[in-house]
């Protein structure tokens, strides 16, 4: 009786387990991450480096050396994550097209060029409210009409009735997405930029290096989250043929300064661009509280 006891409680443990990996995959890339960390070196797809250390830091020596008491420290390489996905897409009724997208796995957001490095803005807020394809109708109709609608116009736009078009707006409201002042829309993110056409302008070759996994900056979102997050935003006729994790070059460059405190500066050494000051140590934070989760799960 003892051992049926055992042998039907292994296999309930077994089975929790196993349905937890299952309907957790962030919990699963989260790990897989954690895993892949602990080997020394990999071999990773980055994006061709256009630009070296060395001429990022004679370009912006002006404004990054004041004066001769402030001095460069030895630039340090860091490979942020992308995912790369193949798509298809209707462009209109009668066309369909054909591309890719490269999404940060670090910002939540979509690389328009990567020539200019632009980007999209007000799809990280839509990945952590989890925005579903019905609240992504609302959110890409104000995107289309300049970020603000009327309530009527919204209506004619979406040809939907009224009492559904309010549920939704009232989510998007709820999830702070959307601001309502007297009948009137807009979306509620500074200079918002959601993209109605889904692909990226990718000019650079991907390269396959061997590199050591301390350069490579963690994940902040797993590619599911982004698999998820596009396949509700670009509609029904989106699809997704494969996904790729491929990896930015970004420089540190450091100054030390005459106090002996010491600055830090990202550059983007696909576009030449500086790139935001506080994003890395964000991820970095996130990440080591994910790791800790998961050694205490282990343990």
């Amino acid at each position: 009786m003892k051992f049926l006891f055992s042998i039907i409680s292994f296999a309930a443990i077994c089975y929790g387990g196993y349905y937890f990996w299952q309907n957790h995959p962030d919990f699963r890339s989260a790990a897989s991450d954690f895993v892949s960390r602990q080997v020394k070196t990999s071999d990773v797809q980055t994006l061709e480096i256009r630009y070296s250390a060395e001429q990022l830091m004679e370009k912006h020596k002006t404004s990054l050396l004041k004066n001769k008491k402030y001095a460069f420290l030895e630039p340090q390489l860091k490979l942020h994550p992308y995912l790369l996905l193949e798509v298809k897409y209707s462009r209109n009724n009668k066309t369909t097209s054909e591309g890719l997208i490269l999404w940060s796995l670090l910002n939540g957001e979509m690389v328009l060029d990567t020539l200019s490095w632009e980007m999209t803005h007000g799809y990280e807020d839509c990945l952590n409210a989890k925005v579903s394809k019905a609240e992504f109708l609302i959110l890409n109709a104000l995107a289309r009409s300049g970020g603000v609608m009327d309530k009527k116009s919204l209506i004619s736009m979406l040809k939907t009735n009224s009492s559904t078009l309010m549920n939704l707006i009232r989510s998007c409201v709820r999830k702070k997405l959307i601001v309502e002042t007297l009948q009137t829309y807009r979306l509620h993110f500074e200079h918002p930029k959601l993209t109605q056409h889904p692909a990226t302008n990718v000019e650079q070759w991907l390269v396959t290096k061997t590199t050591k996994q301390d350069i490579t900056a963690p994940k902040k979102y797993s590619s599911y989250q982004i698999k998820q997050l596009a396949e509700n935003a670009f509609g029904q006729d989106f699809a997704i043929r494969k996904m790729t994790e491929v990896f930015l070059p970004v420089y540190t460059i450091a100054v030390q300064n005459p106090d002996s405190s010491i600055y830090t500066t990202y550059f983007n050494a696909v576009s030449g661009s500086q790139m935001s000051e506080n994003l890395s140590f964000e991820v970095e934070e996130q990440h080591n509280s994910v790791i800790e989760d998961i050694k205490s799960i282990l343990n």
